[in-house]
């Protein structure tokens, strides 16, 4: 007890907080999908299957959580509507037989991509049965079951990320054998279908378009976003961090092959960076690293980088600039955290108020908010409002945070889309814990 109350405790000073709402447990395993062999001693002996990441559908009614050893599997949880309680839907085991690391929701559909550690990436679809739209059989499961319609192989080794693009066309995934694969999707009767869960009887193609190699160490995480126009021939973009502390961006050219186009470095991070993700605009892009700092970094066309360039030197003349632009770090946020920060999220557009989110190995959970300041920016892009202010140096303050919100590492953290209210997080622990944001 005395521990439970103290990882409900919230930092009052700060101007906002996080309130403790419930806690999702994985039910009882029918059968442990992990090879023994793989599990570390620590799993043997404490039996707890660490909740690695977390992913929301599209339309917010879903959280899927994904497993490591030794009970490897997918738990679903569905939301009441009316009391906004979480409760199991549907658990999905087999597919992989070692830890799944990574897990993501496509954007149109019931429609699952999961990274495991046997180097395998597994797409689980939703069959809907006739008597799918009964409320009870909703309730109890849908009536419906999910089905591995693809296993994409091609990693020598672990898969620590997946990430569908914003059309979910393209699925990237990323690994320890420190290459990216983009997969094109193909899959009509889903992709650009409802978000209820009506998939199921369509072809279910992926094929590999794309082998990236650049990075010098493990790729950690993936984050699509916005090309703007500038950055090859593609509407989207795909930022990769690694081991190696840097970024970089890879970009699609008028043939349809992806280079790599920048890398994002400048000696920001000094250790590993774990975790990025990018404002809704896709002009900035937050990286988390194992060097305790969150960076904010910023996407300026050629223009706007070389007006800022000739105020800074004082002088008129225009510089040689890429005809791409270029992305550079413009600040740090507080120094919150006090060990690895794992996660770090970007607030959805429709949750109104534009706050970050962090977590790791220190068990805390931080929230961040931008405040005025800094000089005034000129990009014709700002148009697209992140809820951040238009500032090239912007200022940032720590908002609401949260101490022991897990008994061990915070893996993940996530929005909700559609309630701005809403964060969850994913701990070692086992658990999610669902938590409300009050602003003030």
């Amino acid at each position: 007890k005395r521990k439970e109350r103290k990882r409900m405790t919230c930092e009052t000073a700060l101007p906002s907080y996080l309130e403790h709402i419930q806690v999702l447990k994985a039910p009882p395993s029918s059968s442990s999908t992990a090879t023994t062999s793989h599990i570390s001693p620590f799993l043997k002996k404490e039996s707890v299957s660490p909740a690695w990441s977390c992913t929301f559908s599209l339309n917010g009614k879903y959280l899927a959580v994904c497993f490591g050893e030794p009970n490897t599997r997918v738990v679903i949880y569905k939301t009441d509507d009316e009391k906004k309680n979480w409760s199991v839907w549907s658990v999905l085991e087999g597919g992989h037989n070692r830890t799944i690391r990574s897990i993501d929701f496509a954007p149109s559909a019931l429609l699952l991509a999961t990274g495991s550690f046997d180097g395998t990436v597994c797409i689980w679809e939703y069959f809907a049965n006739e008597n799918d739209d009964n409320e009870k059989d909703e309730k109890d499961g849908g009536g419906g079951e999910w089905e591995v319609t693809a296993q994409l192989e091609g990693h020598e080794s672990e898969v620590k990320n997946v990430a569908w693009n914003r059309t979910g066309s393209l699925l990237a995934s990323c690994g320890r054998d420190r290459t990216v694969w983009v997969w094109e999707c193909l899959m009509p009767s889903v992709i650009g279908g409802s978000t209820k869960g009506d998939g199921g009887g369509g072809d279910v193609e992926f094929e590999c378009v794309a082998v990236l190699q650049g990075h010098e160490g493990d790729v950690k995480d993936l984050a699509f976003t916005r090309s703007h126009g500038y950055w090859g021939e593609g509407d989207e973009i795909l930022f990769s961090s690694s081991y190696d502390n840097t970024i970089k961006l890879w970009a699609e050219d008028d043939d349809g092959e992806w280079f790599c186009a920048a890398t994002l470095s400048d000696n920001v991070h000094s250790s590993t960076i774990w975790s990025i993700s990018a404002t809704p605009s896709g002009v900035r892009l937050l990286s988390a690293s194992a060097d305790c700092t969150i960076a904010i970094w910023k996407f300026y066309t050629p223009m706007e980088w070389n007006t800022i360039q000739q105020q800074q030197d004082g002088c008129g003349e225009e510089r040689d600039i890429s005809k791409h632009g270029v992305w550079k770090c413009v600040g740090k946020l507080p120094k919150s955290h006090k060990r690895v920060i794992y996660s770090v999220h970007c607030a959805p557009l429709r949750a109104g108020h534009g706050r970050i989110a962090s977590g790791g190995a220190d068990n805390s959970i931080c929230i961040y908010k931008e405040i005025g300041g800094g000089m005034s920016s000129t990009s014709s892009l700002s148009a697209h409002h992140d809820g951040f202010t238009s500032h090239n140096s912007p200022t940032f303050v720590l908002d609401a945070s949260t101490v022991n919100a897990h008994d061990g590492d915070i893996n993940c953290v996530k929005w909700s889309p559609v309630d701005g209210r809403i964060l969850v997080s994913a701990g070692d622990d086992g658990v999610v814990n669902v938590w409300k944001y009050h602003m003030r």
